[in-house]
């Protein structure tokens, strides 16, 4: 209720009411609970663009916070990019060595068990069982 109170209080000082009263519910579409920010501004602030808000709030912050903030971003892409690449380069060296290495040694395997077959084979039709 305590939400209600200043949400209340904020919109009477913008002179507007709520549109709901707290326990009821709404029939009123989404356009008009939600307002735009644009309705909320006065005229002179409305033609702020991106870029000038951004800058006010570089302005808002001393520069040490800016700048450990800054180093924090770079590190963290710098780290999760060195992670990646690093997965990469892993996962292309696992795959290549289990080519040159197990493929040969898996035909060898299949030649073998091939030729113990023949070999049953044939004898099996020498002798008979």
């Amino acid at each position: 209720l305590s939400y209600y109170n200043e949400y209340k209080s904020y919109l009477s000082v913008l002179g507007m009411e709520p549109k709901v009263l707290p326990g009821q519910f709404s029939t009123a579409s989404i356009e008009e609970v939600f307002q735009t920010a644009d309705d909320f501004l006065p005229e002179d602030e409305a033609d702020e663009t991106l870029a000038e808000r951004f800058l006010a709030l570089s302005e808002m912050f001393p520069t040490p916070v800016r700048s450990a903030s800054s180093r924090l971003i770079n590190g963290t892409t710098k780290a999760t990019f060195w992670v990646k690449d690093f997965m990469l380069s892993s996962l292309w060296i696992l795959t290549t060595s289990a080519v040159i290495l197990a493929l040969p040694v898996a035909i060898e395997v299949t030649q073998i068990q091939a030729m113990e077959e023949l070999r049953k084979a044939r004898k099996e039709s020498l002798f008979g069982k």
